[in-house]
């Protein structure tokens, strides 16, 4: 990723972050949330903020990863909020039964910035509850890693993408 980009994404996000700490604090959580974005030369600047159902079956999910490619297309990047739950496993290690639910599940809050051109930026934290105090962000780690899966990159779910379709 260019640096330039680098910086735009993580001044963007660190705004988002801002705004989530106090969300989350409070005692509230995020829905999945896509913020669509076009690059204005100095700033992404956002354009759409949009609530995403995120359904509990496979093709459920496919079906809302390929809707969100078509939406996404014709902007410059976006990012997509998640609270989720992460389980620290060995390699190829199925679960059993739902993360939720699991004992060592560690409850994480991730803004993921992806360009049109595939560029990425994945921001993860740990959600923190401590009995009788406000819920907090914890940070856990940034990565650039191309990552690949459904809710990974959106624009290779869109019918115009130069990325290819899935």
């Amino acid at each position: 990723m260019k640096e330039e980009t680098k910086t735009k994404a993580i001044r963007l996000t660190d705004y988002m972050l801002e705004t989530a700490r106090a969300y989350i604090a409070s005692g509230q959580e995020h829905t999945a949330t896509l913020f669509t974005l076009m690059d204005d030369g100095e700033d992404y600047r956002v354009i759409a903020v949009i609530l995403t159902p995120l359904p509990n079956d496979r093709m459920g999910k496919a079906a809302i990863a390929h809707a969100i490619g078509e939406i996404v297309e014709p902007f410059d990047a976006y990012v997509f909020l998640t609270e989720g739950w992460m389980v620290q496993m060995k390699f190829k290690e199925e679960p059993k039964g739902p993360l939720s639910m699991h004992p060592q599940r560690i409850e994480t809050f991730q803004l993921n910035f992806v360009t049109k051109f595939g560029d990425q930026l994945m921001r993860s934290w740990r959600i923190l509850r401590p009995k009788g105090k406000p819920a907090e962000l914890v940070h856990d780690h940034d990565s650039e890693i191309v990552t690949e899966g459904l809710f990974a990159n959106f624009y290779a779910f869109s019918m115009g993408s130069s990325q290819g379709s899935h």
